[in-house]
């Protein structure tokens, strides 16, 4: 068994949808993404931190920067399928989005993904709260709100 991935997808692109709590059980954040290559969800994960964030902003950096390590990995082994090349990352923290980019530029937030991300190897894109897929790894949810991110994840 394995994940079939067919010509007749609409789209080729590869995306990955990024979330973090802050502070939860033990102050320890937790981290979730979910990858998709067109339609597919081909990867995903949910993990407590290790280290504690300072910031709801500092937790989302965080799961932005580990997701995209490892959305670069999946990123070359899909290398020669891809007919979009620039894998596209999603949050829904502003900051976090601003620490990533130009707009909020300082010594002390240096990292990959900003390098990334100015040599056009990812992009990084917010939306909104509402459409932040990998909410159902990182928070609890009721039973409607879980049925409405399940059907989002089949239906994206």
């Amino acid at each position: 068994m394995g994940i079939m991935i067919s010509k007749s997808n609409s789209s080729s692109e590869m995306k990955c949808f990024v979330d973090a709590n802050w502070g939860g059980e033990g102050n320890l954040s937790t981290h979730g993404y979910i990858m998709f290559y067109g339609i597919n969800p081909i990867w995903w994960q949910s993990k407590r931190r290790v280290t504690i964030a300072s910031s709801a902003a500092q937790a989302e950096y965080m799961a932005l920067s580990f997701a995209s390590n490892e959305m670069l990995w999946l990123y070359n082994l899909f290398l020669d399928i891809l007919k979009n090349p620039i894998p596209t990352l999603y949050s829904d923290n502003q900051t976090a989005v601003g620490i990533s980019t130009e707009s909020m530029n300082r010594k002390q937030t240096r990292h990959l993904i900003r390098e990334l991300i100015a040599v056009h190897k990812l992009k990084l894109e917010w939306i909104l709260t509402n459409d932040q897929l990998a909410d159902i790894l990182t928070k609890s949810l009721g039973s409607i709100n879980h049925g409405f991110f399940v059907s989002l994840i089949n239906s994206s």
